[in-house]
């Protein structure tokens, strides 16, 4: 009953795999028994003599709270969930999501043209943000299908699943037998997301700080002076019917209507230690040149997300104090840090690319003599539909990619690239995290580069109150303006004044 408690338990803890790994010892059956929880370490039972000592891991060194503290006080969900929580002995009521009306417009205000391709639809999702930022996606669960009304441009209505089809997941309406004719004019209500705050006063009296509502990307408030911050509570744009987090709706709400908290979208507040550089000492000689003044060349090499998408405005970065994206916050600050330094960045970045592009590029770059090569790959590779490599062949690319830099004098650093959102059904997360991930960490080890685990530092947002998949700016692959500063923030600890 315990290993079930514990296989059950691992499932759902997506980022405790790696402290159950630390925390477990090297014999028994329980990860034999139970392969589908990853190639870890054996079980071993907590009254077991073969129990050792193992040195702290950095994942099991963040801050915990005393058994007397605000942040040790048990948060649940009420039975059955609702929009409350149990905190302690109190309950603690939050407010629905904010609903508005979204309409299907295209970039300058105008009624899409009715679908005549398929794979091009009318869209729900905004185009934009609230400061103008692309969304180059699709709202996740957002929209209310009871409220979807889509009319021809004279008001003609038309029906769903005679004149459409409605994807309720994506908030997309296709042309079915090519009845939608002309502009369509569409329109639902949809939920928007937003984080809270549970705080508490000296006293110990818990509170809840609202806070905004976004269609993408919510912040968690700052606790008010006096006050400490207990947990994030995440205010999801689904009804409980779609939680992803409630697998095959097995509570028996598949038709509800419902919005409420489950313990999914309780996340306490117990910040784990930030995650640190692999083999730092691997870009020693370019830091040695920016600590000493000298002139550095720097290329950067890779995918969208070191393009900047879907930073505000990412198509203007001028690597300056303006910069959003994780690329100009990273030679800004290099900039700030090592002011007498002259840095100069070669670009090799371009959207929708794989490592081949990198290996494309990777004589150019070599020819212009960098000091450092930063890299990333690995999102558009797991892409079942442009990803050419399985992870063995992304791994021996990208070990050769390493070898041919360093041998021609160049460091090397890789950068392991954020979570992507695991329920679109495209099979692409699952590939990063089993197949491209691994062999990131052993190209690195086996050919000596520097690797920073974004990923790793991404999924740690929950041990902050901030749901990791809430940072995803297109509910796909793109990070927001908050993940473009996290990465570079991950970054910049290999290269300390």
């Amino acid at each position: 009953d315990a290993a079930a408690q514990d296989v059950e338990l691992i499932r759902d803890a997506e980022a405790s795999i790696t402290t159950f790994w630390t925390r477990y010892g090297t014999k028994g059956s329980f990860w034999q028994e139970n392969p589908e929880c990853g190639p870890y370490p054996l079980y071993l039972p907590v009254d077991s003599p073969e129990w050792v000592a193992l040195p702290a891991s950095p994942k099991l060194m963040g801050a915990s709270a005393s058994a007397a503290s605000p942040q040790s006080t048990k948060i649940e969900p009420t039975s059955p969930a609702s929009l409350s929580v149990r905190v302690g002995d109190v309950n603690l009521t939050f407010d629905p999501p904010e609903i508005q009306t979204f309409q299907a417009r295209i970039k300058d205000g105008s009624l899409p043209d009715a679908p005549q391709v398929p794979g091009k639809s009318v869209k729900l999702t905004p185009l934009y943000d609230s400061a103008r930022t692309h969304i180059l996606g699709n709202l996740y669960f957002t929209f209310q299908p009871e409220t979807l009304r889509v009319a021809a441009e004279d008001g003609t209505i038309y029906t769903r699943e005679v004149d459409f089809i409605y994807n309720e997941m994506s908030g997309t309406i296709d042309n079915k037998d090519g009845k939608l004719k002309g502009k369509i004019n569409a329109e639902a209500k949809g939920a928007l997301q937003r984080l809270d705050l549970i705080q508490a006063d000296a006293a110990g009296k818990f509170s809840v700080k609202k806070g905004s509502s976004a269609v993408v990307c919510p912040q968690l408030p700052q606790a008010d002076a006096g006050y400490t911050a207990v947990a994030g509570i995440y205010i999801a744009p689904w009804r409980i019917a779609n939680n992803p987090h409630l697998k095959g709706n097995a509570t028996g709400l598949a038709h509800s209507k419902e919005y409420a908290i489950t313990r999914y979208e309780i996340l306490p507040i117990r910040p784990e230690q930030s995650v640190q550089p692999a083999n730092p000492d691997r870009v020693a000689a370019t830091l040695s040149k920016l600590r000493q003044g000298k002139p550095v060349k720097i290329a950067l090499m890779g995918d969208s997300i070191l393009l900047g998408a879907e930073s505000t405005r990412w198509w203007e970065d001028k690597y300056d104090a303006g910069s959003l994206t994780w690329k100009g916050r990273f030679i800004h600050e290099l900039r700030q840090r090592f002011p007498t330094a002259s840095i100069e960045v070669i670009e090799a970045y371009r959207g929708g690319v794989t490592i081949d592009y990198g290996l494309e590029k990777l004589t150019e770059i070599l020819e212009k003599k960098p000091d450092l090569i930063v890299a990333s790959f690995g999102v558009n590779d797991s892409d079942p539909k442009l990803g050419k490599r399985n992870g063995e062949e992304f791994g021996a690319t990208l070990g050769g990619i390493m070898d041919k830099s360093m041998t021609a004098g160049a460091d090397f650093l890789f950068v392991i690239p954020f979570p992507l959102i695991p329920w679109l059904g495209d099979n692409q997360a699952e590939r990063l995290e089993t197949e491209m991930i691994p062999a990131m960490r052993r190209a690195a080890s086996n050919h000596g580069a520097t690797l920073i685990d974004v990923n790793t530092e991404y999924r740690n947002l929950n041990s902050r109150g901030i749901p990791w998949w809430s940072q995803s700016h297109n509910w796909h692959n793109h990070p927001g303006d908050f993940g473009h500063q996290l990465y570079a923030e991950t970054v910049l600890r290999a290269f300390p004044r």
